[in-house]
C-alpha cells in the first residue's frame, strides 16, 4: 500500500472539508441581523477562523513535507522492442542525454491554465451574474488541471489550494465581519427609589407633569426621534436576471443623531457613502423584516451616494419589485430592460414615461409619490392591432365558367392579415363584370357599386387573423360559339396579390381556344379541384381545361366557347302493313344521345299519312307544323335528353290502289347523326 499517497489524499480531502465548513460558520455568523461581537458572531469567528487556518496549516504541511521532498521519477533503463532482423543486417540506435526536467516538462501542459485565464477576462463582457460566477469557478478548474498536469505537481496544486482558500473563503469573510453594524448600546436600567425618597418623588413627578401638560406639544416633538428632512431621493438602474439593480443618491437635511430607516428587505445594500465618519449605518430588526437605518453624528446637508440590489416577483403573468427606499419630498426612479418592449404600470406613480429604442432598451422615467412601499409592475407589451395601419396580402382563386349567353365567375379570397384589423373590405370589380353574392360567415353586409366598380365588404367584427370568402360573379355573352375577353377580381390595398385562375365547362360547352396577358400557364393537377367540385351540381360534367398563375394585377384573358353538338344515334324498326283499304306504319325508335343532351327531336310525315299515336319514355308532347309541301312532327321530350330514349311511333294512311310505282313510307329523324334500322313489308 502506498501510504505515503494515502496520506496525501486524506490531507487535501481533509483541508477542504475543513475550509467549506469554516466559510460556511464564518458567513453565519455574519448573516443579516447580526451585530459585530455579538455572542454568536464571537462563537461563530471562532468556529470558523479555526477550520480556516487549521486547513491552511494542513495544506503547507502537505506541501513542506510530503510533496516537495519527492524526487523526479525517472526509468533507470531503456528497453527496446525490434522485428526479426536478416542475417548479416545492423541494428543501429542513436541515444541522446537529456536532462530530466527539460524531458518530463512540455510546453502543452500549460494550455489549460491559458484557456483558464481567457475565460476569467472573458467572463466581464457579460452583464450576467451566473455567467460571471460560472465564468471564475471554470476558471479555476483549468489552472488546477494545469498544476496536476506537472510533473511531480502535488505542491503547485497545493499552492494553489491555499491561495483559493485566501481569496475566496478568508477575504470574503473578513469583508463581511468589517461591513457588520456595530452592537447597539443598552437603554440604562431606571434607579429604584428608596422609602425616603418617596414622598420627594411623588412631589417631582407632580411638578413634572404640570410641566408637561403645559407643554404636550413641544415635549411630545422632542420624545419623537428627528429624522431630518429627506429632501429628495434620485434613483437609477438595471433590470436582469431576476434582480434589480439600483443606485442613487440621497439628499437629506440632518441634525446630530437624526436618524431615517434608509432601505428595508428583501434590498440587499452593496455600497454606500457615509461621508467620512459623518453618518453611520445600522441595522434595524422587526419580526423577520429588517432595514437599514442612517444616522447622522454631525448636522449638515449630505448627498448621500448609495448602490443596492433587490429582487422581483413574478405573477400573472407580470414582473414586479417593490421600491425599498424611504420616501422624500420628490422621489424619481429610472430603469432601463433590455428585449422586447415591455409595457410598464405603476398605480402608485405620479408620472412615468416609457420609450423603447432601437436598441431594442426600454427607458421608464417615474415620479413617485412621497409614500413607502410603491410597486412596479411590467409585462410583455401585447400587440394593440386597433391602432396598427392595416397591411394585408390577398390569395385569389377564380374559376370561369362559360355557359349559354353568360359566364359565371367564381372567386375564393384568401387574406393574410401581417398586422393590424380589418373591418371592411374592398375588391376591385372590372367592368363588365356583375357581383352576384358575397358568402362567409364573418361577412355582415356588403353592396356591390357598379359605376364604381367596387365591392365593399363589411366584417361583423375586426379580423385580425387569417380570413376567406366567396364571390359570385356573371358577365354577359352572347349565344354560341362566342368570343369573350375576362377581366380578374383584385383587392384595393393590398400589400401584395397573387392568385390562380381557371376556366372550366361543363360537358355540353367547348373551350375553343384561349389567350392570356400577364397569366402564366401551369398544369391542370396545381389548379384546386375543390373548388370546382363544389358547383358541380350547377354545372353537369364541370372539367377545368385551362389553369394559370399570377402575382399583381393581372389584365386578364380572352376564350372562345361553342356549344357540344349532340351525337343523336337512332335504331329503328319499321312495319309497314298494305291493305286494300288501310295502310298502317308501326315504328318503334331507339335513340342513344350523346356529348350534349336536347330537348326535341323531329321527322317530317311520310306524305298520305296521318298520326295516330305517339308514346315514349322521356315524350312529353308533340307538334306537328305544315311548311311548304311536309308537315314536320317535333316530338317535345320531358327535358334535356341524354342517354337512351324510346319511342313508339303509329301512322295510318289509306289503302294501296293500283299503280306503277309506290315510295314506301318511312320515318327518319332529322337530328340523327347516323341512323340504321329494318323495314318490314307486310
Amino acid at each position: 500500500i502506498d501510504w505515503r499517497g494515502l496520506r496525501q489524499r486524506l490531507a487535501f480531502l481533509f483541508a477542504g472539508l475543513a475550509s467549506f465548513v469554516g466559510g460556511l460558520l464564518v458567513r453565519w455568523s455574519t448573516r443579516t441581523g447580526r451585530h459585530r461581537w455579538d455572542w454568536q458572531n464571537v462563537l461563530g469567528q471562532l468556529l470558523g477562523w479555526s477550520m480556516i487556518l487549521g486547513a491552511l496549516a494542513l495544506l503547507g504541511f502537505n506541501v513542506l513535507t510530503f510533496a516537495a521532498g519527492v524526487p523526479l521519477l525517472v526509468e533507470p533503463g531503456l528497453v527496446f522492442i525490434s522485428s526479426v532482423l536478416k542475417a548479416n543486417e545492423a541494428l543501429s540506435i542513436t541515444v541522446n542525454n537529456l536532462e530530466a526536467d527539460a524531458a518530463l516538462y512540455s510546453r502543452f501542459i500549460f494550455l489549460p491554465a491559458l484557456v483558464g485565464l481567457a475565460i476569467w477576462i472573458l467572463r466581464f463582457r457579460s452583464d450576467d451574474a451566473v455567467v460571471r460566477k460560472g465564468g471564475l469557478l471554470v476558471g479555476w478548474l483549468f489552472i488546477a488541471w494545469t498544476t496536476l498536469m506537472v510533473p511531480n505537481g502535488v505542491h503547485c496544486f497545493a499552492w494553489l489550494a491555499i491561495l483559493f482558500v485566501l481569496v475566496h473563503v478568508a477575504w470574503p469573510s473578513v469583508t463581511a465581519q468589517r461591513k457588520l453594524p456595530p452592537k447597539p448600546p443598552k437603554p440604562p436600567a431606571p434607579s429604584k427609589p428608596t422609602e425616603g425618597s418617596a414622598p420627594a418623588a411623588a412631589a417631582t413627578t407632580a411638578i413634572l407633569l404640570g410641566l408637561f401638560l403645559s407643554a404636550g406639544t413641544a415635549l411630545g416633538q422632542a420624545a419623537k426621534p428627528d429624522g431630518g428632512r429627506l429632501l429628495s431621493v434620485v434613483q437609477s438602474g438595471q433590470v436582469a436576471s431576476s434582480r434589480v439593480t439600483l443606485t442613487g443618491t440621497l439628499k437629506w437635511e440632518a441634525k446630530a443623531g437624526s436618524r431615517i430607516q434608509f432601505l428595508s428587505s428583501p434590498a440587499v445594500l452593496k455600497s454606500i457613502d457615509l461621508k467620512d465618519g459623518k453618518l453611520k449605518l445600522a441595522q434595524f430588526t422587526v419580526g423577520k423584516s429588517t432595514s437599514q437605518q442612517l444616522i447622522a453624528n454631525e448636522a449638515g446637508v449630505y448627498d448621500v451616494g448609495f448602490e443596492y440590489e433587490t429582487r422581483m416577483t413574478h405573477g400573472n403573468g407580470m414582473w414586479s419589485f417593490t421600491v425599498p427606499t424611504q420616501p422624500a419630498m420628490v422621489n424619481r426612479l429610472s430603469l432601463e430592460m433590455r428585449g422586447q418592449e415591455l409595457e410598464v404600470t405603476s398605480t402608485d406613480a405620479v408620472s412615468l414615461k416609457h420609450t423603447f429604442t432601437k436598441d431594442r432598451i426600454n427607458k421608464v422615467d417615474l415620479v413617485l409619490p412621497p409614500k413607502p412601499n410603491v410597486r412596479v409592475n411590467w409585462k410583455p407589451k401585447a400587440r394593440d392591432e386597433s391602432i396598427e395601419k392595416p397591411v394585408f396580402y390577398a390569395e385569389f382563386q377564380q374559376l370561369f365558367i362559360p355557359t349559354a349567353g353568360i359566364v359565371a365567375g367564381v372567386h375564393d379570397l384568401k387574406v393574410r392579415l401581417a398586422q393590424g384589423q380589418l373591418s371592411e373590405l374592398t375588391i376591385a370589380v372590372p367592368d363588365g363584370i356583375t357581383v352576384t353574392d358575397a358568402t362567409s360567415k364573418l361577412v355582415n353586409s356588403w353592396r356591390f357599386d357598379p359605376e364604381a366598380g367596387t365591392l365593399q365588404i363589411h366584417f361583423s367584427a375586426p379580423q385580425k387573423a387569417t380570413f376567406d370568402l366567396r364571390v359570385r360573379s356573371q358577365q354577359t355573352a352572347g349565344a354560341f360559339p362566342y368570343e369573350k375577353t375576362l377581366s380578374l377580381l383584385g383587392v384595393n390595398g393590398a400589400a401584395g396579390e397573387l392568385g390562380l385562375a381557371g376556366l372550366a365547362t361543363s360537358s355540353e360547352v367547348q373551350l375553343d381556344s384561349a389567350s392570356v396577358d400577364g397569366l402564366a400557364p401551369i398544369n391542370l393537377e396545381d389548379f384546386p379541384a375543390a373548388m370546382a367540385q363544389s358547383v358541380q351540381g350547377e354545372f353537369a360534367g364541370l372539367t377545368v381545361r385551362r389553369a394559370y398563375r399570377y402575382s399583381g394585377r393581372a389584365a386578364g384573358l380572352t376564350l372562345t366557347a361553342s356549344a357540344v353538338q349532340p351525337d343523336i344515334r337512332i335504331t329503328s324498326s319499321q312495319r309497314l302493313s298494305l291493305g286494300e283499304d288501310r295502310s298502317v306504319l308501326l315504328v318503334n325508335l331507339a335513340a342513344r344521345i350523346t356529348r350534349a343532351g336536347v330537348f326535341k327531336l323531329s321527322f317530317v310525315l311520310p306524305e298520305g299519312l296521318e298520326i295516330e299515336s305517339i308514346t315514349g319514355n322521356t315524350l312529353s308532347h308533340w307538334t306537328d307544323i305544315k311548311g311548304g309541301d311536309d308537315t314536320v312532327v317535333t316530338l317535345h321530350l320531358k327535358g334535356k335528353t341524354e342517354g337512351n330514349a324510346q319511342l313508339q311511333i303509329n301512322l295510318a294512311g289509306a289503302g294501296l290502289e293500283k299503280t306503277e310505282s309506290w315510295q314506301v313510307p318511312r320515318v327518319a329523324i332529322r337530328e340523327a347523326t347516323k341512323e340504321n334500322g329494318q323495314l318490314f313489308i307486310i
